[in-house]
């Protein structure tokens, strides 16, 4: 029976931090469509709560609910049929990266969680049976930004027990893990106020996680000792498995709560020696693995079936709080599995040090571990244990480390750094004399005043010796006399005073005081106040430039009064006022414009200027005004010239001449001369002369050459006589030449302009025949020689022959001006037909109808029996269609699909129909073949009884093309290759027997479609 989120019988206390239960909950049984989940969802195989059918395949994508989460599937149910597996994909399809195939009943819960917001889900069942199916509890989790406790006891606090990895291997690195000690921590921080499985109670808890390798069993001992090497209790609890991408996604999993740790109320178990066979206390529960809470120094973790890439969390609690180290190893010959000690990165530093060697360490080498260090200041190395030579402070600072071993990138570690130098120091102080300096880390009393040194020896903080230098100043106490002025008439407030000054005089005060160092001193003033002035000056000056007098700058962009006030201080520092009235009489720019003719001299404005001919010309006076000052008249003179002017001229006889002026008759052609009087606009007496010639129209005869039975082919030729020579032509067709050629039909006129601009126009119209002939056809049908034309005849003389030798088709009949032509194939013809003057040529084409192209394709070249095949109608300009699949059966539909019942080759063809009845075929061969296959066992006992004694894969009807079977040990060392079907591995490394044990194999071979597949899977050897 299957569990839902809602009922569990109060068996089973589900442990789900930091998620909401929520009422409206899905449940999903597994299809192909897209799902969006929620926390508080399940998700099922395709029947539900029912056993699953057989020949299932079915991909379903999975969507965390926002951006920013994963997804985490709990499977409280997974019980398949032989055969039936669940593979589920790190991505949006089948292609993405595998986390984890899932077959079988497991004896725990497993959990796994996506890296990014999808999971891909494929879920297939064979003919051979089925079973109950599976059924997992989700969350939607944000693993980027932890909610979980980070109090010590939470596996994310940063301190003493903190979740960190580990490895077992017998302990070959000797690894040792501490354990928190003197608080009052507790896991209850993270896991909630009930008792955890067996526990009880879990104080002082360290956290740590593994991943593990190789396949198998695991039996791990535990102990712990104080610091005096004396056992001290130690108890345990284990989860899992958990399914992730890396160490990184599992770590931040755990600090989110994104995990169901399960809570199962059960027994302490710990079988004595740790023998676990065949008691295994009622463990695994759910997800909880193995527990125990015996008050003794050492436990057995028992984990069994654990399979590669498997996380398992374990918590260690120490009742005693008191300090302590545990120690791990694996127990043979219980343990045929172990863990990845490549997730390990410890390193450590020779810190603090002054101004010397840095040595950085490695805590956990691994052989083949790839390393790779970073530090301040772009700091990298890429050794085991680097070594940093004359380290300065500058290099202080937190050193990290990665380690990468077998394509397994371990969390980086990371260990503060501090460099020293051994330091001076300075101080500068001051005391009063007779006091007790104790600063700076001094402690000196002074006799006398004055400057003394003193020096002290410290350590810094990298541990270098440092000297401090104190110079140390002892001051007197002060009694001083201050003589200083002021002003009379406001209040005197320097050096400590505050004195009101009324009037000129003499005045002393006395001020108490301590100075900066605390010392009691006396300062008497003694103050002489002097008086201030106010004095008033009036003046005048002219406009220009600034008034500078008596102290003032004054600018003066006008006339007018102006105001200003000068404030001074006197010889004794008394603020004075000096305020000027100032009168700024104006000065006059005046700019007169004014013309005149040429011819004598200008004399106005009190100017004379002499004319010597027409121009621009420029003069100035300068004189004062009545207040003195200075003034400028300036004069622009435009001096306008008489003319003289000829202008010569043509015009038509038989009129008269009105331009420029003029206006007289012409009667006749010839040359005539008249002259003009006239002022111009400014004034100046002119004369205008002007020279005229009178011509006469010119006289056009005309020569005309027409063709009417060809278009562009007609010319006009003209000459002229009388008028005045050169005569210009110009055409409407845009011709500027006297004959013109190559005329299509149409009326062309001319106007014809002689050199006086004296004007004739002349106009021709060329005629075209109106024969025609004009071709009508009816098209043919299914490629065949049954199409017709006529050719019809009218205009012209009315007298019609077809022109011997000229045409592609010979006529039927003559009737009423008709050609006809019949039984004509498809194709393009010419016929020439003449009315005895003009000859045209007819051209037309007969169409055929009814063309069918047959074709098909499939989208596979060969198929399995029983397949369904699609066969792809691809044929044009059909309407109906019928098929023959090779093996008796037909149809008429257009793109069928088709079961072909054996193996075999058939030639399927179709035929094609049109509109016309008109009929095409195309024909292909189908193949139906077996599909590819390979088979592998999961052991073998290469021990010589001639049974078993070689290891391969049992292939049918794949490729040999990129053909490649490897196999590799525990450690990822290949030990065997080959890229022939026929050749297995017999057991054997460099000739020598391979250990019994479990060797990764991996497979790629293309199948009967060219298909490049891949397989991996494990092989145990036994002898």
């Amino acid at each position: 029976m299957k569990w839902t989120v809602c009922l569990r019988f109060n068996l089973v206390l589900l442990l789900l931090l930091n998620a909401t239960v929520s009422v409206s909950a899905a449940n999903y049984n597994m299809s192909t469509a897209p799902v969006t989940i929620a926390t508080g969802d399940t998700c099922c195989d395709p029947q539900g709560n029912s056993n699953y059918s057989n020949n299932q395949d079915i991909t379903q994508v999975m969507n965390a609910c926002d951006a920013n989460s994963v997804i985490v599937l709990y499977f409280s149910t997974l019980n398949l049929g032989s055969g039936d597996t669940l593979w589920i994909y790190d991505g949006a399809a089948t292609s993405a990266p595998l986390l984890v195939m899932l077959e079988g009943t497991p004896a725990s819960s497993i959990t796994v969680m996506s890296s990014g917001t999808v999971l891909c889900l494929r879920f297939k069942a064979d003919a051979a049976d089925n079973a109950p199916g599976w059924e997992a509890a989700i969350k939607c989790v944000n693993i980027n930004i932890s909610t979980a406790s980070t109090a010590f006891g939470s596996p994310c606090h940063n301190g003493p027990g903190q979740l960190a990895p580990f490895c077992t291997d017998e302990n070959p690195y000797g690894i040792t893990y501490q354990n928190s000690s003197g608080d009052v921590s507790n896991a209850s921080v993270y896991l909630g106020t009930y008792g955890i499985g067996c526990l009880n109670s879990t104080p002082n808890p360290a956290w740590y996680y593994m991943k593990i390798n190789d396949p198998g069993d695991l039996l791990i001992y535990i102990e712990q000792y104080n610091t005096n090497n004396m056992p001290i209790d130690v108890d345990f609890i284990c989860w899992g498995p958990f399914i992730c991408a890396s160490q990184q996604n599992f770590a931040a999993a755990i600090c989110a709560q994104a995990f169901t740790l399960s809570n199962c109320f059960c027994g302490s178990h710990r079988p004595a020696g740790g023998n676990h066979n065949g008691d295994m206390g009622g463990y695994p529960v759910n997800n909880v693995i193995d527990c125990s809470y015996y008050t003794t120094s050492t436990e057995w973790c028992y984990i069994p079936d654990v399979q590669h890439g498997e996380f398992y969390l374990l918590l260690i609690t120490n009742f005693s709080r008191v300090p302590g180290t545990i120690s791990y190893s694996l127990v043979y010959p219980a343990s045929t599995a172990n863990t990845d000690c490549s997730i390990l990165a410890a390193i450590t530093s020779n810190s603090p040090v002054c101004a010397d060697t840095l040595q950085l360490t490695c805590q956990n080498p691994q052989t083949g571990a790839v390393y790779q260090w970073w530090g301040p200041n772009g700091w990298s190395s890429t050794v085991q244990n680097p070594v940093i030579n004359n380290a300065t402070p500058a290099m202080s600072g937190t050193y990290y480390m990665l380690k990468t071993l077998n394509g397994q990138v371990s969390d980086a570690a990371s260990v503060e750094v501090v460099i020293g130098v051994a330091d001076s120091i300075y101080f500068e102080d001051a005391i009063c004399l007779g006091s007790r300096y104790t600063d700076n880390g001094f402690d000196e009393t002074p006799a006398a005043a004055g400057t003394f040194n003193f020096t002290r020896t410290l350590q810094n903080y990298a541990g270098c010796d440092s000297t401090v230098f104190l110079t140390l100043t002892v001051f007197e106490s002060y009694h001083l006399v201050i003589r200083d002025t002021c002003c009379a008439g406001s209040v005197y407030s320097n050096h400590g005073f505050t004195l009101p000054v009324p009037a000129a005089g003499i005045y002393i005060d006395t001020l108490s005081f301590t100075t900066a160092y605390g010392c009691d001193s006396i300062i008497i003033l003694i103050l002489m106040a002097n008086d201030a002035y106010n004095i008033t000056i009036s003046d005048t000056c002219c406009m220009g430039g600034a008034y500078i007098r008596y102290g003032f700058t004054v600018p003066i962009p006008a006339a007018g009064t102006y105001t200003d006030t000068l404030s001074l201080t006197t010889a004794y520092g008394c603020d004075s006022i000096i305020t000027l009235t100032l009168r700024v009489n104006d000065t006059y720019q005046i700019a007169i414009n004014d013309t005149c003719c040429v011819g004598g001299a200008y004399t106005r404005y009190g100017f004379t200027v002499p004319i010597p001919a027409a121009g621009i010309y420029a003069d100035t006076l300068n004189l004062a005004t009545a207040y003195g000052c200075d003034s400028i008249i300036t004069l622009t003179l435009k001096v306008n010239d008489t003319y003289h002017i000829t202008v010569t001229d043509t015009c038509c006889a038989g009129g008269a001449y009105t331009r420029n002026g003029f206006s007289f008759p012409v009667p006749v052609a010839g040359h005539y001369r008249e002259i003009l009087n006239l002022t111009t606009a400014a004034g100046c007496d002119s004369t205008v002369t002007l020279l005229l010639s009178a011509g006469a129209s010119p006289i056009i005869s005309a020569v005309v050459d027409e063709n009417p039975c060809t278009a562009n082919v007609s010319s006009i030729s003209l000459s002229f006589t009388g008028g005045l020579s050169p005569y210009y032509c110009v055409w409407n067709n845009g011709a500027t030449t006297p004959a013109i050629t190559q005329l299509p039909y149409g009326t062309y006129t001319a106007l014809v302009t002689d050199s006086v601009n004296c004007k004739t126009n002349y106009s021709a119209t060329l005629t075209a025949s109106d024969f025609q002939a004009v071709a009508s056809t009816v098209f043919s049908y299914c490629n065949e020689a049954n199409g017709s034309a006529v050719v019809h005849a009218s205009g012209g003389s009315g007298s019609y022959a077809l022109v011997p030798g000229e045409s592609t088709a010979a006529p039927v009949s003559f009737l009423c001006d008709d050609f006809v032509f019949d039984q004509l194939p498809a194709g393009s013809y010419r016929v020439a037909v003449t009315d005895s003057i003009c000859t045209l040529n007819v051209a037309f084409t007969i169409t055929n109808l009814g063309n069918p192209q047959a074709g098909f394709y499939t989208r596979y070249d060969a198929y399995k029996a029983r397949e369904p095949v699609l066969f792809i109608n691809s044929s044009r300009y059909a309407t109906s269609y019928y098929w023959d699949f090779g093996d008796g059966n037909s149809s008429t539909e257009e793109n069928p699909i088709y079961f072909y019942d054996d193996f075999g080759q058939y030639m399927v063809t179709v035929f094609a129909t049109d509109d016309y009845d008109c009929v095409d075929s195309f024909s292909n061969e189908v193949r139906l073949q077996d599909l590819a296959s390979c088979y592998f066992p999961n052991t073998f006992t290469p021990n010589g009884d001639g049974y078993n004694e070689t290891f391969g894969p049992v292939c049918h009807n794949i490729q040999m093309e990129d053909y490649l079977f490897v196999i590799y040990d525990r450690w990822s060392n290949k030990v065997f290759e080959s890229h022939d079907i026929g050749s297995q591995w017999n057991g054997t490394i460099n000739g020598k027997e391979a250990m019994p044990a479990v060797y990764v194999w991996h497979l790629l071979y293309r199948n009967e479609r060219h298909k490049l597949q891949e397989r991996k899977g494990f092989v145990t050897i036994v002898r």
